[in-house]
């Protein structure tokens, strides 16, 4: 009995599945290190899964000049975090309103501080987009600011897209969990939005404010965006400043297209870069590039007050098989530099690619050479990709480096 309910269990599953999604492949190398002189055979597979067993969508809404609306959706499912393990369940409100004409009110929370600006040029943290440090964090919000983009204990109010948002969690005043509440604890946080303003033909600006108000002190911020096209021509600019107590902060980013040149900039009194460890103070980065017939210059400055990181780039499309780049940087602070080179070969048949790098840091003596060849081909073997790869260590230091060899299936 309890086998028979078990497969009317998965047949129910099975029938009710929304959408289904699984991934997997096998990859078998041959890997010989030429230094230390390891070699032998990897086995390498990778499966993932996202399957959908049943979705529910809910929604409802009301009628008459002044109505209220509500959506949401509940998920039953697998996925690749949670293979192996139970389904997990999901519950995700999309709205719960209040709308008359051009006006309504959301329910489920206050809406974050505005963020306008963030960096073209520089990454941090496994290249995620650098954005000023100290702005709306979420160690600093009503509950939760920047993990959900909704503060809990709030609602917003929205008219012709003008937003303003207000937030007081309650509890926040009770100071021992028996509604004893105190008249000198407070959470308070409050933003306002506009939406995109045409001012001019081409021209549009938009505007934000918020302001966060608790026992752990007060934090104001505003924050503006400017965007101007017309023919070949569009500039853009954006800014956000906060104020915390006796610290302060602002970035600003500029951005410029004119035909086929595009010049970014970017400066934050603090950002996070690199690995994200601490903030650089007074980051500013500039990037040039410009694309002209077969050749793509990039021409880059980061941190050009601290570190002072230029680099150089040149893409050339020699045919329509054949690119070509050289790269090369210098860190006048370090006194670091680098210089490469590659070329890809790219037929119907296969793909081969060859690079290299130079660098070397004056002060530290650490000079490197490394190179890279590959070629790979999915023609060979229909449904199987054959390749052949070779990575190098230091050259310099007699480090020939690491040869592979290999066939991968993947549905």
């Amino acid at each position: 009995m309890k086998k028979i309910s078990a497969v009317l269990l998965v047949l129910v599953l099975v029938g009710s599945v929304a959408f289904a999604g699984i991934t997997g492949s096998v990859d078998t190398s041959f890997g010989l290190n030429l230094d230390n002189g390891d070699y032998g055979i990897v086995n390498d597979t990778e499966f993932e899964i996202n399957l959908v067993l049943h979705e529910d969508l809910g929604e409802a809404k009301g009628g008459g000049d002044v109505y209220a609306e509500i959506a949401a959706s509940l998920t039953f499912a697998f996925d690749e975090d949670t293979a192996g393990i139970p389904p997990t369940v999901e519950v995700d409100f999309d709205y719960a309103k209040i709308v008359s004409g051009d006006w309504s009110v959301s329910i489920l929370g206050a809406v974050d501080g505005p963020n306008f600006a963030s960096s073209a040029i520089d990454t941090y943290a496994e290249d995620e987009t650098v954005s000023g440090d100290g702005l709306w964090e979420e160690d600093d919000a009503v509950d939760v600011i920047r993990k959900i983009g909704k503060i809990g204990g709030g609602l917003a109010v929205s008219y012709m897209d003008y937003q303003v948002s207000l937030a007081m969690p309650y509890g926040d005043t009770d100071t021992t969990g028996d509604n004893n509440y105190d008249a000198e604890k407070y959470n308070i946080f409050a933003s306002v939005l506009t939406p995109d303003i045409e001012l001019a033909d081409g021209l549009t600006v938009a505007f934000g404010a918020a302001g966060l108000l608790n026992n752990a002190g007060k934090k104001f911020g505003a924050s503006a965006k400017a965007d101007y096209e017309v023919d070949e021509l569009a500039l853009s600019f954006a800014t956000d400043a906060v104020v915390k107590g006796e610290d302060f902060n602002v970035e600003v980013a500029l951005g410029a297209v004119y035909d086929f040149v595009a010049v970014d900039a970017y400066y934050a009194k603090d950002a996070l870069v690199g690995d994200g460890t601490e903030p650089v103070e007074n980051l500013l980065s500039v990037k040039a590039a410009a694309t002209i017939d077969a050749f793509k210059v990039v021409v880059t400055g980061k941190d050009l007050v601290n570190a002072q990181a230029l680099g150089l780039s040149v893409d050339w499309d020699a045919t329509d098989e054949l690119t070509a780049n050289v790269n090369g940087g210098y860190t006048i602070a370090s006194k670091a530099y680098y210089a490469g080179a590659g070329v890809t070969y790219k037929v119907d048949e296969f793909t081969a690619a060859l690079k290299g790098k130079y660098s070397d840091n004056v002060d530290a003596s650490d000079a490197k050479l490394e190179m890279e060849a590959s070629i790979e081909s999915k023609a060979l073997v229909d449904g199987a990709n054959l390749y052949a790869k070779w990575k190098s260590g230091n050259l310099l230091d007699s480090k020939i480096g690491k040869f592979t060899v290999g066939a991968k299936i993947e549905f």
